[in-house]
């Protein structure tokens, strides 16, 4: 693996971890005002989506 693979595969992930940041603050925002069992619903719900797209 060269240099330049090995800086562009960093460069890809850091941008995908940065989105994932961005999504889950606008997420937090949207929860936040919701009471708690709004709130586990909508975790437990987003917790079941990644375990069946785990398994794929």
């Amino acid at each position: 693996m060269s240099v330049d693979t090995v800086a562009g595969a960093s460069a890809d992930l850091r941008g995908i971890v940065h989105d994932a940041a961005r999504r889950a603050r606008v997420a937090s925002r949207a929860l936040a005002p919701l009471n708690t069992t709004v709130k586990n619903r909508a975790l437990h719900a987003a917790a079941d989506s990644v375990l069946a797209h785990t398994h794929q």
